[in-house]
């Protein structure tokens, strides 16, 4: 029976809409990367789609799929979950959708989403499954990368050199601090949190105005920003921070904070610098490595450690500008400037190579060599610009370094630095680059950087077994490196005591891939067979597996460092001296190993202030406490000397030193010395009793001179009396020899009361107890005239006196010091000359000078000492009368006082005696 014609019309309607849409399926497959497939149960014959072949990479419907076929196509690992899944689904009739790998034949995996169903014949038999592949490869991929980002994040946050932090743009309030706050400031991040307002409280007292200042204007206008200052550690130490703030927005207005806080203290500055340095030294060393390629990775190392700046190379050739290396200017702005003419007023690069020194210009807007070029800061968005000439040897300018930044500003002291390291690099680089020979050029860098550098570079090759050392290696060791270098030649030069340790702690180093640097110290054997102490420095790379391949580290001499060290400890030990601080947050009491040997107490054992104080003598304790108490309520320092009784009872004198730290007008701690005198003060202890008991035996010898002098003048005046009685009574029986006998009896008996009498006033010299005043020296030398009355009359002496001051003695004693003088500058006249006598004063600090010149006999320079000893006279009593006793008197007079005498003189000319009185 024939097919009618409108039912063959409508077949191939249908046969058409069919073919649209598997046509419209292929093409869906394709873009969407699925494609679906059919098992019949029955037969177990499998069919693909076209989506399934290329999935599977196979020119579509190349080949009739068998089941063995499709099967195979399963990761062989993943069959066993296919097969099961299949299974699971015709045992219970419900969708099964699961993951796994298909493997092509040109061994690529690829992950599919793979979903399949049961279909039923009309007797409720299972017929056939159908189901769907999906190529999820993309996907899996996108989710790995995501997650390794994350990861990358959260390792980021974790290991950064800086302190990464969250806070509300308008409160200041933190609402997350990174974990290295513990390491650079002793700080927990729940610390921080905890405490409201922390990040004020503890920026340094003179930094925080503006620090707080500066952000809150930046914040205001939206801007992110860079600014350094000082914050405290839990210790009290206060060191130099970098704070690099991004300034987040919600609907056009600040909301939040996210920054990095970054140590910027020397050490760590001059580690980024050098970690700088020695990347572009390293990239210039690579036999491709361009001139412009290796000052882009310069400029772009500068720009991250001052994100804030813009670093900028400029070639000057011709006495035009051109660009070198401008990694962060835009493209427009340096085709702006390209071949423009250098001059007086060619902004910043242009004057700076003219003029060939640095220009600094803050503000580019109205800065006169800006005039020409004004515009370019608004339109390329710099505010300021700073430039230095490079010079190459011959002393022309070769290029320009510069600096842009997006606001006005004058340059840091931090900028500086790392600004003139930057530029005498950038300068070594074009000086290099300039020699045509690659290979020369390169070995002269190789040097450079090791010499450049106070440490030995080195790269150990694991799997190799082999290390590279630079020169430094051999110029710090001694050691020069011959052929291959492996890790048992090192193993020879480290310190047999500590070479246990040093192989425990590398191999748990490399034994864990969760770690990728190593610090370590140990002692190394030098060549000349001194022993060195190094900071080996250790960055380790590993290959996918986790296996170490590489160690790229330097080796640091620091001996000198432990030597100081053990000198400072050395010279505690000597000197016994140990320090000590208590932090008034915590109340703890640190000492430090000197301070606890003093005190006698256990390495174990906590101390508080109050516990501290128990180790005062009880008859001392209240003072040394009221002195701390003081100090910390006051800041008044405190430096005494006192008692202590040590943990194990015994008496020690100790001399303690303290001061206080405040912050925001509150102490928060306290710290000093602690010195062990004990030895001095048993010493000031004996030298004070050997005092005393000097005291007591000159007291009882200037007794015995005044009572056996004041005894000795009875019998002379019986000597003398009777004497006196012969001479009258009998003088006249007497011969001439016998009247010279008794006139030398009667001679030296006189002689013989002077004498006693001179020793009696020397005797009584400090014992006057009338206590010393202000005395008039003009009165005084008045009183003296008047007994001298009769000698300056007979000599016809002249006394000149200047303006005397008062001075502080005892009268008595003053008077007689001038009675001696001038009756000694009449008595050693020149014959025939009048003597002349000048007293002056003159004044210098805390005493009076007073000179008595004369212009007498003088005194030779080998007797300017002896004439102030007792009984020491220079004349015969034929030539001049005396008991050489006057000076001494005087002498010990001054000396009593408190002031010093001395003489200048000149045989023939006159003497001036000099001597000190206190005002």
């Amino acid at each position: 029976m024939g097919i009618q014609p409108e039912n063959s019309l409508e077949l191939n309607q249908i046969k058409q809409s069919l073919d649209a849409q598997k046509a419209l399926m292929r093409h869906a497959e394709m873009v969407s990367g699925f494609g679906t497939w059919e098992l019949d149960l029955k037969t177990n014959e499998l069919t693909w789609s076209d989506g399934v072949f290329l999935i599977c990479e196979f020119e579509p419907q190349s080949f009739k799929v068998t089941f063995e076929r499709g099967l195979g196509v399963i990761h062989p690992d993943d069959q066993a979950i296919a097969i099961q899944a299949m299974q699971d689904t015709m045992n219970t009739g419900k969708e099964y959708k699961i993951q796994k790998r298909f493997q092509l034949e040109n061994g690529k995996i690829k992950h599919i989403l793979s979903r399949g169903s049961l279909i039923k014949n009309p007797d409720g038999e299972p017929a056939k499954l159908i189901g769907v592949f999906q190529d999820i490869t993309e996907a899996i991929e996108n989710e790995r990368k995501i997650q390794e980002t994350l990861d990358n994040y959260q390792t980021l946050i974790e290991n950064v050199d800086g302190i990464i932090w969250e806070a509300d743009a308008n409160t200041f309030e933190f609402s997350f601090v990174s974990p290295q706050v513990q390491r650079i400031l002793g700080y927990s991040p729940e610390e921080w949190l905890k405490e409201k307002d922390f990040w004020l409280n503890h920026i340094h007292p003179e930094d925080r105005d503006y620090a707080y200042s500066f952000c809150k204007s930046n914040i205001e206008n939206g801007k992110d920003h860079t600014f350094e200052y000082r914050m405290q550690k839990k210790s009290g130490e206060y060191i130099l921070l970098q704070d690099r703030v991004a300034v987040l927005k919600s609907k056009g207005k600040s909301n939040r904070l996210k920054g990095i806080l970054v140590d910027i203290n020397s050490s760590f500055f001059n580690q980024k610098l050098e970690q700088m340095e020695r990347s572009v030294m390293e990239k210039s060393m690579e036999v491709e490595a361009t001139l412009e390629e290796v000052l882009t990775l310069q400029m772009r190392k500068l720009e991250e450690i001052f994100p804030e700046m813009r670093a900028s190379t400029l070639k000057i050739k011709n006495e035009k500008i051109y660009n070198l290396a401008s990694p962060s200017l835009s493209a427009e702005y340096l085709q702006s400037i390209t071949g423009q003419p250098i001059g007086p007023r060619a902004g910043s690069c242009g004057t700076a190579a003219f003029l060939q020194e640095e220009v600094i210009v803050s503000d580019v807007s109205t800065d006169p060599r800006w005039e020409n070029y004004s515009h370019l800061g608004k339109l390329y968005g710099f505010q300021a610009c700073w430039s230095r000439p490079i010079f190459n040897k011959q002393g022309e300018v070769v290029a320009t370094f510069a600096n842009y930044y997006n606001e006005k500003r004058e340059p840091r002291p931090i900028e500086k630095i790392a600004i003139n390291r930057a530029h005498r690099l950038a300068s070594l680089i074009l000086e290099r680059y300039s020699d045509l020979a690659q290979i020369k050029h390169i070995n002269e860098l190789n040097a450079f950087i090791y010499r450049a550098t106070n440490e030995a570079v080195y790269e150990w090759d694991i799997m190799e077994d082999s290390v590279n050392w630079g020169e430094s290696f051999e110029r710090f060791f001694g050691y020069k490196h011959n052929g291959i270098f492996t890790s048992k030649d090192w193993n020879a030069l480290i310190h047999p005591d500590d070479f246990d340790e040093v192989s425990k702690d590398i191999t748990e180093f490399m034994n864990n891939p969760e770690i990728s640097k190593l610090e370590k110290g140990h002692r190394l054997l030098k060549k000349d067979g001194s022993i060195a102490f190094v900071e080996v420095v250790g960055f380790i790379i590993r290959n996918e597996s986790g296996v170490p391949t590489r160690m790229i580290g330097i080796l640091r001499d620091v001996t000198e460092t432990k030597e100081l060290k053990r000198l400072l400890d050395t010279a505690s030990e000597m000197a016994r001296i140990g320090g000590w601080e208590v932090d008034l947050n915590t109340g703890k009491n640190q000492w430090s190993k000197m301070t606890r040997t003093i005190h006698e107490v256990p390495d174990d054992l906590e101390m508080t202030i109050e516990s501290g104080l128990q180790f005062y003598r009880e008859d001392v304790r209240s003072e040394v406490s009221e002195l701390v108490y003081r100090c910390i309520d006051t800041g008044e320092s405190f430096d005494f000397e006192l008692p202590i009784i040590s943990f194990l009872g015994n008496e020690k004198w100790a001399r303690v030193m303290g001061q206080a730290d405040f912050l925001n007008g509150k102490c928060v701690r306290i710290y000093g010395s602690f010195q062990d005198i004990t030895d001095r003060k048993m010493s000031e202890f004996q030298i004070e009793e050997q005092i005393k008991a000097l005291a007591k035996s000159n007291q009882e010898l200037e007794q015995f001179a005044y009572v056996a002098s004041h005894d000795l003048q009875e019998p002379l005046r019986m000597v003398t009396s009777f004497l006196a009685l012969i001479q009258k009574k009998y003088g006249p029986l007497f011969d001439t020899k016998g009247k010279t006998y008794i006139e030398y009896a009667m001679d030296g008996a006189v002689r013989m009361r002077r004498i006693i009498l001179d020793l009696l006033d020397f005797s009584r010299v400090g014992r006057n107890e009338e206590a010393p005043v202000k005395i008039d020296l003009m009165a005084v030398i008045e009183d003296v005239k008047k007994l001298q009355k009769q000698a300056i009359e007979e000599n016809h002496a002249i006394i000149e006196t200047d303006n005397l001051p008062q001075v502080i003695a005892t009268k008595l004693s003053v008077e007689q010091v001038f009675n001696n003088l001038i009756g000694n500058a009449l008595k050693y006249r020149k014959p025939d000359i009048n003597p002349e006598i000048k007293i002056s004063a003159n004044d210098i600090g805390k005493f009076w000078e007073i000179a008595v010149s004369d212009n007498g006999i003088g005194i030779e320079k080998e007797y300017f000492d002896k004439v102030f000893v007792i009984f020491q006279r220079l004349h015969t009593k034929e030539e001049y009368s005396g008991t050489g006793i006057g000076l001494a008197i005087v002498k010990k007079i001054i000396d009593n006082l408190g002031g010093k005498i001395w003489l200048e003189s000149e045989v023939g000319k006159g003497s001036t005696f000099y001597f000190t009185l206190p005002k």
